[in-house]
């Protein structure tokens, strides 16, 4: 029986195999450039060239497996386990913040020391939010969510736990990820339009004094509107991913043939990555690159559409918007139209948890569109 399930598992459509051809093409093209990237600062820093490579392959392996797993397991049991999914990862996201736990990098702290690697909680946190708030909202469908007080309130109550919480570690991007996720969510699932605008006004009312009060948040406002004010210090990044864009032209100047990366460009095997990318592969490479993500979200898309179960169809649509919101983030950082921060392009850019965090998603993603379900007397 056990061939059976792996057979039958294996027999995907013709979609869900564009769509995972494109995902592993991503993974493969990523590490290209996470070498390409980084082998010169890991020469400096470590006497060889492939510590970030062998590191990101670490993660692939790991990430794979945890595709597997999800992809394999009853999506039903995910949304009994759903509270406990978002509980374990506010937990871990609330150990960040005790002195002497949590590490820190770039002026935030965000992160936790495992196994000579680091975690990153805020990440699993979106997925976990997704879960939650799929697995809630599909109980309410259709009449719940049009009563303010049980279809909208608590939900904003939960999305504004956990942006304070991720403000608290100087995570402004992953806050506003939730919030722009979660909003979504609730609009896919059918919450009265007139309270998510009242909300957003909400939101953005008390972002611009989170912003003007803080010193580092309006330090980045401002090199963002002109980063020549401070070309030496919080406008030095943005400036040297514009040199990295106009340096590659169209053809750009050939892989691993880049000279920002060379110890002008910060973070360019991680957040910048695709400015490296764009530098040495040129407008082409780029637009192979965000071609590839855009097919990989519109064939995800279409797979969703077909979705029936409310709880499957509100999760594979979650994760989606959630994949594409922070694809849009980086492109947005990287080329000057969002204010800098901290922020991986998914699939490609150096970083275990946010690769083992997709990966994850994609797998119980494809779990669903798949049709698959695993049932207790397979065994």
């Amino acid at each position: 029986m056990k061939l059976k399930l792996i057979s039958r598992r294996l027999q995907f459509s013709k979609r869900e195999v564009l769509f995972l051809s494109i995902l592993f093409y991503l993974i493969a093209f990523g590490l290209i450039m996470v070498f390409s990237a980084s082998s010169m600062l890991t020469m400096q820093n470590y006497g060889h060239s492939n510590h970030f490579l062998f590191r990101q392959l670490f993660f692939v392996v790991i990430g794979c497996i945890a595709f597997y797993i999800t992809m394999n397991t009853p999506y039903e049991r995910i949304k009994k386990a759903a509270p406990y999914i978002l509980l374990t990862t506010l937990f871990l996201v609330l150990l960040v913040l005790v002195p002497g736990v949590g590490t820190s990098g770039g002026g935030a702290t965000r992160w936790l020391p495992l196994f000579g690697f680091t975690l990153q909680p805020s990440e699993f946190l979106k997925l976990a939010v997704i879960i939650f708030m799929a697995a809630s909202l599909s109980k309410k469908l259709p009449d719940n969510l049009k009563n303010f007080k049980y279809g909208f309130l608590p939900y904003i109550f939960l999305i504004a736990i956990c942006m304070r919480l991720l403000l608290y570690q100087k995570d402004f991007g992953s806050a506003m990820t939730i919030a722009f996720v979660g909003f979504i969510l609730l609009f896919i699932a059918g919450t009265r339009i007139i309270y998510m605008i009242y909300s957003t006004i909400g939101l953005i009312a008390v972002s611009i004094p989170l912003i003007m009060l803080s010193p580092y948040r309006m330090s980045r406002v401002m090199s963002f509107l002109d980063p020549w004010l401070d070309f030496r210090n919080k406008g030095y990044q943005i400036i040297q991913s514009y040199v990295a864009f106009q340096s590659g032209g169209m053809l750009g100047q050939g892989l691993g043939a880049g000279k920002q990366k060379l110890f002008y460009l910060p973070a360019g095997h991680t957040d910048f990555i695709f400015s490296v990318l764009s530098e040495e592969l040129g407008l082409l490479g780029s637009l192979t690159v965000i071609l590839s993500f855009f097919f990989l979200f519109w064939n995800g898309i279409k797979m969703t559409r077909k979705v029936t179960d409310p709880f499957g169809y509100l999760l594979a649509s979650g994760i989606m918007v959630l994949f594409a919101g922070n694809v849009l983030l980086n492109l947005c950082v990287v080329t000057g139209l969002l204010p800098t921060k901290g922020a991986t392009l998914p699939l490609f850019s150096y970083g275990g948890s946010s690769f083992v965090m997709h990966m994850i998603a994609f797998g119980i993603f494809i779990n669903i569109v798949s049709g698959f379900q695993k049932t207790e007397n397979l065994e």
